[in-house]
């Protein structure tokens, strides 16, 4: 019998989690041109505000896991959402680029404990044996940010204020905060144990041994209390590593679609460009989750590469609007599909009393993606132009089908045969 996946709990954290990372993507897609037009800051200043607010939540995340495992996931999504509301309203009176930098930097550390605390929440109220369908559902709310956040931040930056999308980003924090006192927290989170009945026993040896692998730590090995496995799950690292790689490509859309589709018979299109992803991600969202938790990994992580990677293609070789549409459903198809599905290959293989670290060590990574990213792909721009530059992106993207071939992809398959 199926343990209920869609419980309160579940509905209330994913909700939360969608208001945060709409905080997250309102900002993020007019912070850069804010800071030029009314701050008069140099590109890379503008640039440097739109990193900090990753830089931020990546120091915020490196210690999240620890916490968590201290006082409990609720209380550091709660510290967070405190955090996150108080450096939202800093902004408002801030009037120059050195305060602005300032803020991004603090918003991002609350953004960072907020998002870490609904993810490692969300990891242990999903029920065994639905990990793959409960984390895809999950994803459906960063997923939804992603298309909402973008489309509202530059619509209203073009009819409105930057006050009017601050008050917006108060406002849903504003919310989270009201509703976090409601979600219930598990009464053992560092057992993984769920409070609406998933299953609490301990691991055997045999089980921690194998969800711990071959990157972990012996289960006899007594950790130092300021060791590096006190922070990250080293279970985890194989397939974060690899979100890294492929965050880092896809980050060259979010940061410089609106450059490259400058032009007359791009510009039209590219607003809905995140709407289109959003609704092919979402399209296929439950039925990849279905078939994760049915018949493994590869058989959703191989097509989502391969998917991804034409959509890359697609993207450098659009001329019309519709091509730049087609590059959009592609890349929904195949990075919609690729970071829910890692996400569940970390929570699923990753022992349950680390759980919480396994979650911090996954966004780590994924921020580091997105923060080191922009930065190094502006180097190649100036050789190669944006055309170019989704060019190499998309043959890098193939590449890293092979990568998660060696890394996971090899033993997920021996394990299925057996």
């Amino acid at each position: 019998m199926k343990r209920k996946l869609w419980t309160k709990n579940f509905i209330l954290v994913a909700f939360a989690n969608f208001l945060i990372y709409l905080v997250y993507y309102l900002l993020m897609v007019i912070i850069a041109e804010h800071a030029g037009a009314t701050m008069h800051a140099a590109p890379w200043e503008a640039g440097l505000a739109s990193s900090l607010f990753i830089v931020g939540g990546l120091v915020a995340r490196i210690p999240a896991g620890r916490v968590i495992g201290k006082i409990g996931d609720k209380k550091v999504l709660i510290i967070g959402l405190v955090v996150f509301l108080a450096t939202s309203l800093l902004y408002f009176p801030v009037t120059g680029i050195t305060g602005l930098l300032v803020v991004r930097f603090l918003h991002g550390i609350g953004f960072g404990l907020s998002a870490t605390g609904t993810a490692t929440m969300a990891a242990r109220i999903i029920p065994d044996g639905r990990k793959g369908e409960g984390i895809s559902y999950f994803a459906l709310s960063m997923t939804l940010a992603s298309a909402l956040g973008p489309f509202a931040g530059m619509t209203i930056s073009q009819n409105g204020s930057f006050n009017t999308i601050l008050f917006l980003c108060v406002l849903s924090v504003l919310v989270c905060c009201a509703i976090a006192p409601f979600i219930r927290e598990l009464r053992n989170p560092l057992a993984g144990a769920d409070a609406q009945g998933e299953d609490s026993r301990e691991e055997t040896p045999e089980e921690m041994e194998e969800a711990a692998g071959e990157f972990s730590l012996p289960a006899a090995t007594a950790i130092p209390k300021f060791s590096i496995h006190n922070f990250l799950e080293a279970s985890a690292l194989p397939i974060s590593i690899l979100c890294t790689l492929i965050v880092f490509a896809y980050v060259s859309v979010l940061t410089f679609l609106a450059s490259f589709t400058d032009t007359k018979e791009l510009q039209a299109a590219s607003e809905w460009f995140f709407v289109v992803y959003s609704v092919f991600a979402l399209a296929v969202r439950p039925v990849t989750g279905r078939i994760f938790d049915r018949r493994g990994e590869n058989i959703v992580m191989y097509p989502a590469i391969i998917l991804f990677a034409a959509g890359m293609l697609t993207l450098s070789l659009a001329h019309t609007g519709f091509m730049l549409l087609c590059a959009a459903a592609l890349i929904g198809l195949g990075y919609g599909t690729f970071f829910p599905t890692a996400n569940a290959i970390v929570v699923q293989h990753s022992p349950r009393r680390r759980i919480h670290l396994a979650t911090s060590t996954y966004f780590i990574f994924a921020d580091l993606g997105v923060g080191v990213g922009p930065f190094l792909q502006g180097f190649i721009i100036p050789v190669s132009g944006y055309r170019g530059l989704y060019l190499i992106m998309a043959i890098f993207v193939l590449c890293l089908a092979f990568v998660y071939y060696v890394m996971h992809g090899r033993k997920a398959s021996k394990r299925k045969i057996a």
